[in-house]
């Protein structure tokens, strides 16, 4: 059975909505839109994710051209292995 169909019979039975009343095009146009529904929500986070990476790699990049700066020898695994030790505090505080 595809997810969606699995997730569709799950949120059925949690909202006490009967299936079975239903025609089989109601419940076809149900999953269709499940399925739409899920693919913005796959596409908004794989989005979010690449922005987020695009970010990273920015600030990484210019750490790097800073600490490069004070150190001329200064290899990038070198300033990679600097950063992974780095403690960082809350995300709260």
């Amino acid at each position: 059975m595809p997810d969606a169909e699995k997730i569709l019979l799950k949120m059925a039975e949690e909202e006490g909505v009967d299936l079975e009343s239903m025609s089989d095009e109601e419940v076809k146009e149900l999953l269709e839109q499940l399925e739409g529904k899920a693919a913005d929500l796959g596409a908004v986070d794989a989005e979010g994710r690449i922005k987020e990476a695009d970010l990273i790699g920015r600030v990484m990049s210019e750490a790097f051209l800073q600490a490069s700066d004070e150190d001329p020898k200064l290899t990038f695994p070198e300033f990679c292995q600097r950063v992974d030790h780095i403690e960082l505090g809350d995300k709260d505080e």
